[in-house]
């Protein structure tokens, strides 16, 4: 509810923003370009997926299980991600994103234990400018993912080490809002539906042993948070 009253908050601001300013107009034409960072990641529906599965898994002091969900640092599913429009028509534009984070942790001074979480996620897809007034846009469009959300545990001491990972894809629509407060700069709104699918695979190693297993695959379909982004255009 937090996060809905606070998207609604800067919605409002925005649009006063952009009645203040009479001269401001959407950069949609052929030709133009921009640069956003994205405040939720890349990866929309599919990373929202993949999320669930960590956050929803059993955690321990210890190595998990072969087979077990490792949990993943809340901060690493929140890694931004930097992305480009580039309008191939007027109201037309191609787009695309990476979105990459990592976190280490060592449970011991010398760091002979310890756990690193990694994410990575590209999209690439088509925007559709629907209407354009007095510095807002409303948008639809198409996106296609690939994401990736790996955990890997360490004990030195012990010889082992243990990787539980996760590979996807997923397609999606989306429906946003481009607010403009200056002339070459705009604030997104976007929500996602979207169908996503992913297998695990991880790998044991004790010692001079290894083992990797293979798991089925998960799917996900649904809306996914509604994601926020600032762009700079030129």
């Amino acid at each position: 509810m937090k996060k809905v009253l606070l998207a609604l908050f800067i919605a409002l601001l925005m649009v006063s923003f952009a009645q203040a300013a009479d001269d401001i107009k959407p950069k949609t034409q052929q030709g133009d370009r921009a640069i956003f960072f994205s405040f939720n990641g890349m990866g929309g529906i599919l990373l929202s997926g993949l999320s669930s599965v960590f956050a929803g898994g059993e955690g321990s002091d210890e190595l998990v299980g072969s087979m077990g969900h490792p949990n993943l640092n809340s901060s690493l599913l929140y890694a931004p991600g930097i992305g480009g429009l580039y309008y191939l028509n007027d109201d037309m534009a191609l787009r695309f994103g990476l979105a990459f984070g990592q976190v280490k942790s060592d449970e011991d001074e010398d760091g002979n234990i310890s756990h690193t979480n990694s994410m990575m996620g590209i999209s690439g897809g088509i925007q559709k400018h629907l209407a354009n007034v007095t510095g807002v846009s409303v948008y639809t469009g198409a996106e296609l993912y690939y994401g990736s959300l790996s955990a890997t545990a360490k004990n030195e001491d012990a010889k082992m080490e243990q990787t539980t990972s996760y590979k996807g894809m997923a397609v999606a629509g989306l429906l946003g809002v481009q607010f403009y407060p200056w002339k070459n700069f705009s604030f997104d709104f976007e929500y996602k539906l979207g169908y996503a699918s992913f297998k695990p695979s991880g790998e044991m190693k004790m010692g001079d042993d290894s083992e990797d297993w293979q798991g089925g695959a998960t799917t996900v379909m649904g809306i996914s948070n509604w994601s926020l982004s600032l762009d700079f255009h030129f």
